[in-house]
C-alpha cells in the first residue's frame, strides 16, 4: 500500500499568528534600542576617560617640561637667567652651573636640558643676542653705575672709574692739565655674564623710568657736571633731627657754662704744712 501524501503547502497557506509575530518583533526593537543606548553610553564614557587621561598625561609632560622657579628665559636675546646668581647662560654651560651651584643630579640636568622652553637658547656664548642701549632694565641681573666714553666711535664702557680714566689716558691722550676735565658719559649699565672674558656692559632704563615718560634718559654727561648727574635721592631725614642736635649741643653748652665758675674759683694760699699733715707732725716747715 503506497504511503499517503502529504501535500505541502506554501507560505502564503501558513497560518499567521499575528499577535505573536508583533510581541517578537516589539521585543527585537526593544533589544535593537537598548543595545544603540548601550553602546553610545559606552562610547560617551571611553571618550571622557580618554580625555580625561590625555589632560592627566598633558599635566605630567607640562610638569616635567616646566624650569626651577629660579631660571628664567630670556628669549629676545637666547639666553637663560639664573636669578639666584644674577648672570646668564647658554645651553654650553647650563648644566655645569646648576651641578655646581645648585647641586643638581645628572637626571634632573638633562630633563631641564631638554625642556621645550630651552629649544630658541644659544647654544655658545658667540650666538647671544646682546641688548642694545636702552633697553629695559631686566629683572634679576644686577644693574650698576657706570662710565661711558664719549667719542662716537668708542665704544668703551666700565664700571670702574680708575678704568675710564686709563682709557682716556692712552686711548684718547687727554690731559687734565691741557684738555680740562674728561668728559665720559653715566648710565644704568647690566651685563648678561658675569665672567670677565664675557662681560659686555649696556646701558638700560630703570625699571622706575619706564613708565614715567614715553622717551626717558638714560645717558647722562659726566656725573660732575651741574644738573646732569643721575638722580640720586638722597638718604632719610629723621624727623626733629636738627632739633635734638641743637637741643643736644645747648645741654653741653649749659654744663660748661654751670662748671666753669667752679674751675674759675682760686683757693686761698695755705701753708703746706696743712695741706701735709705729715710735714706739720714731723715739726718741718
Amino acid at each position: 500500500m503506497a504511503p499517503p501524501t502529504v501535500k505541502r503547502r506554501t507560505w502564503n497557506e501558513i497560518p499567521l499568528n499575528t499577535t505573536l509575530f508583533h510581541k517578537k518583533s516589539r521585543h527585537l526593537k526593544y533589544s535593537i534600542f537598548l543595545h544603540s543606548v548601550l553602546i553610545s553610553r559606552m562610547r560617551v564614557i571611553e571618550s571622557v576617560m580618554m580625555s580625561e587621561r590625555s589632560t592627566t598625561t598633558s599635566l605630567v609632560e607640562a610638569e616635567r617640561d616646566a624650569l626651577p622657579s629660579y631660571l628664567r628665559v630670556l628669549p629676545d636675546f637666547r639666553e637663560i637667567l639664573c636669578i639666584t646668581h644674577g648672570c646668564c647662560y647658554t645651553i654650553q654651560n647650563l648644566s655645569r652651573h646648576l651641578f655646581e651651584k645648585h647641586q643638581l643630579k645628572s637626571r634632573e640636568r638633562q630633563r631641564f636640558q631638554s625642556s621645550c622652553h630651552l629649544n630658541g637658547i644659544a647654544t655658545s656664548s658667540t650666538d647671544v643676542v646682546q641688548p642694545r642701549d636702552g633697553t629695559k632694565e631686566i629683572r634679576g641681573l644686577p644693574v650698576l653705575l657706570g662710565f661711558l666714553c664719549h667719542f662716537s666711535k668708542c665704544d668703551f664702557r666700565s664700571t670702574n672709574i680708575d678704568e675710564i680714566q686709563k682709557h682716556y689716558n692712552k686711548e684718547h691722550q687727554w690731559k687734565v692739565a691741557s684738555k680740562g676735565a674728561m668728559p665720559w658719559k653715566e648710565a644704568y649699565m647690566q651685563s648678561l655674564f658675569q665672567q670677565n672674558q664675557c662681560r659686555q656692559y649696556f646701558a638700560v632704563i630703570l625699571a622706575d623710568q619706564v613708565h614715567q615718560s614715553s622717551n626717558p634718559q638714560y645717558i647722562y654727561p659726566r656725573g660732575n657736571a651741574p644738573n646732569n648727574s643721575p638722580i640720586s635721592t638722597p638718604p632719610p631725614v629723621l624727623d626733629n633731627a636738627l632739633d635734638q642736635i641743637m637741643e643736644r649741643y645747648q645741654r653741653v653748652g649749659l654744663i660748661e657754662v654751670q662748671s666753669q665758675p667752679q674751675r674759675d674759683t682760686v683757693e686761698d694760699a695755705r701753708h703746706v704744712s696743712e695741706l701735709t699733715p705729715w710735714m706739720k707732725r714731723t715739726s718741718i716747715q
